[in-house]
């Protein structure tokens, strides 16, 4: 151990502030650091009073370790790098540098502060050579932070950086304090064996792991950030002929590269050099989790450093990294548009040439959305498998430009939005490995998860574009609709496309869709609902992604083709006979009093109190029992599950009420309760077995004929598909009869 102070160290070595350490933070504005600056300032001044006669302020131990380096001519030289004090001597170098420069001390003098710099940032290391050869007028009106802000060396995205704008922030501190106490001849005080202001330095040997005895030694400061640890540790991993490579671009293009991505950002929650070391970190765990994947590289311990050394401890995949970063650094660079000409994402800006973004959040530059949310450990990743898949292709693309990418990149797209239920993260190396086979024309292999009822899509709309290349744009433009998002085998690919599209898109306008209207429409026309399984169908509810889910074939459903076909028939019509004539049909009556003529009649049918339903309805026998059925508020009978033909009687008489899980229908008038059950002829009137005066009333209206034996109102039929007459009104008149009896106490 050593004492010192700062122009001794710097008379006999370099001081080079390493890449494991954050940036310069006494500069900060925040009010603590302020606070801390004040006070830290206000002590050096005391010390270079010309009335202070106390003992010299000891700024505590300042730890490090020694380098070697050799210049161009042969010469070595010994460079300390702190482990702890880069805060302190970076505040020491700026006090020595304005003293030096205020009182015109000599030439070799000044220039021995170019022997202090930053390896952590290259513009904070450009900055320290600038400012070590700038002379600016002290005294002058206008201040030092002022003057260098001025200067033509001064790029004005500096001032962005955290670490030059907090040296700037300490000098003009500095200065205003120096004029506050009126220090005068100060350099005498910080130079030479009396100096006023030492350390003590601690020079440690090389230990392997330096960054983890700074973080035991510095516990009471500021710890490493997740990007300082990252750095130290990745350039001893990966082999030794690329950690040169990896040193020199991670602090100079790469680093620029996520720069130019925060550069703009209005939001200054979080410290500017922060987000971007977390979008670098952001890019590799992308990048890595993509290498595991696609190699099937099992992960016993997920630490990141862990993986770290399992993933890159092969030359093949650094490299591949590399090529990554290198790949963006180049199209940022010449073609920074290219995400712009590839996608698009409001309809309006419809382009048969670009592919349409349907992702949560969805960015035209994936490449910094990757960036900016990537997450791996988040079990839903604001960059969704979707888009990691197409960021995937794009990055393929720049490396190879291949052929006919932008028809395959739509492929993907495609192929991506119709297999939801398998573009999962289990499936992630076989997914990139379908991606790469779709982008070089190769068959998919047996185990693709993508959909085979798609992939066969995919096959005809090419055939149909082949030979009809104008039908290219209507084809794209479906493909682009939100409610098909790729899938169009709904419509029909055939030669009739291009006519069916347009009905379709003036049908099911994006800007304003009245789909209970449509429903009603196509049931007029016939049964489009699909098959869940378990007796459960369902209809289009007022969701697009109900209809978009209905439009999309599936082996899990039952019914696409029956829906398709009703579709392809309203469609039609309207082409014959025109919209505005036939979009009138959904207010009026099914001749035919079958399920589908109360579904069209009857809002209980379609919602639950104004709210809308998921469109799940139950059968336990569809063909034979239509009538029997439960309309459910979610897709399951966990929820909310009504009789339809029940709500739609207790939402019109006040005497009714109707619990929310598949309960009969309660009847009040006064003390006389009925429940009220409904089968697929009949509705079936009872009551509670110790209710003496309801089941005695109940007698009554048996033995007066209002219902007939065993309290049934039949339900007169022309087959079980049908009634001869609306069973709800039926229902609703029998029990006015009785309320009228009950009032009129004609019944003794």
């Amino acid at each position: 151990m050593i004492t010192k102070d700062f122009m001794s160290l710097l008379r006999e070595q370099k001081v080079v502030i390493p890449q494991i350490q954050r940036d310069y933070a006494q500069g900060r504005t925040t009010d603590e650091v302020t606070r801390i600056r004040d006070r830290f300032l206000d002590k050096l001044c005391e010390v270079l009073q010309d009335s202070y006669q106390g003992e010299p302020l000891k700024l505590d131990f300042i730890y490090g370790y020694i380098t070697k380096d050799e210049s161009d001519a042969g010469k070595t030289h010994t460079i300390f790098k702190p482990l702890d004090g880069q805060q302190r001597l970076t505040t020491l170098f700026l006090l020595h540098w304005f003293v030096a420069v205020k009182e015109g001390r000599a030439e070799d003098e000044i220039n021995l502060f170019s022997n202090f710099s930053y390896a952590t940032r290259a513009k904070s290391r450009s900055f320290c050579e600038k400012l070590v050869r700038f002379r600016p007028q002290v005294d002058s009106v206008e201040s030092v932070k002022k003057q260098i802000e001025d200067q033509p060396w001064f790029f004005l995205s500096w001032a962005s950086d955290p670490t030059i704008s907090g040296m700037l922030v300490m000098l003009d501190s500095i200065e205003s304090k120096f004029k506050e106490n009126n220090l005068q001849n100060v350099w005498p005080k910080l130079t030479g064996e009396n100096s006023s202001i030492i350390f003590h330095l601690l020079h440690m040997d090389d230990l392997g792991l330096p960054e983890d005895l700074y973080i035991k030694m510095n516990s009471r400061g500021k710890p490493l950030t997740q990007f300082e640890h990252f750095k130290a540790q990745f350039s001893r991993i990966v082999p030794s002929e690329l950690s040169d490579e990896f040193n020199k671009k991670i602090d100079k293009e790469w680093s620029d590269l996520f720069w130019g991505i925060h550069e703009n950002d209005s939001d200054n929650s979080e410290d500017m050099a922060h987000r971007v070391d977390n979008s670098f970190l952001n890019f590799y765990n992308f990048v890595t989790d993509l290498i595991i994947a696609t190699k099937g590289i099992d992960l016993a311990n997920t630490y990141w450093l862990t993986v770290a050394e399992l993933v890159y401890s092969r030359k093949e995949n650094v490299m591949f990294l590399f090529k990554c970063l290198d790949t963006f650094v180049t199209q940022q660079k010449d073609t920074p548009t290219y995400f712009d000409q590839l996608f698009y994402i409001n309809k309006d800006e419809f382009s048969p040439d670009k592919v349409r973004l349907f992702f949560n959040s969805p960015q035209t530059n994936i490449f910094q959305k990757c960036a900016r949310v990537y997450r791996q450990d988040e079990r839903r990743n604001p960059f969704s498998i979707g888009e990691q898949l197409l960021f995937y292709a794009c990055m393929i693309n720049l490396q190879e430009d291949l052929e006919r990418f932008p028809e395959n990149l739509r492929k993907v797209r495609n192929l991506i939005a119709s297999s939801e239920d398998q573009v999962r993260k289990e499936y992630l190396g076989i997914l990139f490995n379908d991606v790469n086979d779709i982008l070089h024309n190769k068959p998919l292999s047996g185990r693709s998860r993508f959909s085979k009822h798609q992939f066969e899509e995919e096959s005809l709309k090419q055939s149909l574009i082949q030979r009809s290349n104008d039908k290219k744009a209507a084809i794209h433009r479906l493909e682009d609709h939100d409610l098909l998002r790729g899938s169009i085998s709904i419509l029909g690919i055939n030669d009739s496309i291009t006519d069916i599209g347009e009905s379709f898109n003036a049908t099911f306008s994006e800007s304003s869709c009245d789909y209970y209207s449509i429903s009603l429409n196509l049931l007029f026309i016939g049964d489009y609902s699909q098959g869940y399984g378990g007796g459960r169908r369902r209809l289009g509810n007022g969701n697009a992604s109900t209809w978009r889910e209905l439009f999309t074939r599936s082996e899990k459903r039952s019914g696409f083709e029956k829906t398709k076909e009703v579709l392809s028939a309203y469609l039609r019509k309207i082409l014959n006979e025109g919209h505005d004539n036939h979009s009138n049909s959904a207010g009026a009556e099914r001749a035919v009093i079958d399920w589908r003529y109360y579904y069209c009649k009857y809002k209980s049918f379609r919602k639950w109190n104004g709210q809308t339903t998921d469109g799940f309805y139950h059968w336990k026998d569809f063909q034979h029992k239509p009538f029997e059925c439960f309309m459910m508020f979610a897709s399951n009978f966990i929820g909310r599950h009504w009789n339809p033909f029940l709500l739609e009687i207790s939402s019109q008489n006040n005497n009714c009420s109707l619990e929310r899980y598949g309960n009969n229908l309660h009847v009040r008038f006064g003390q006389v309760m009925f429940i009220i059950a409904m089968k697929n002829d009949r509705f079936e009137f009872t009551c509670l077995e110790e209710d003496t005066e309801s089941n005695d009333w109940l007698n009554k209206c048996i033995e007066q004929g209002i219902l007939a034996g065993e309290g049934i109102l039949h339900i007169e039929q022309i087959n079980d598909l049908e009634d001869k007459a609306d069973r709800i009104e039926q229902c609703l008149s029998v029990l006015k009869k009785i309320e009228e009896l009950i009032i009129k106490k004609e019944i003794p």
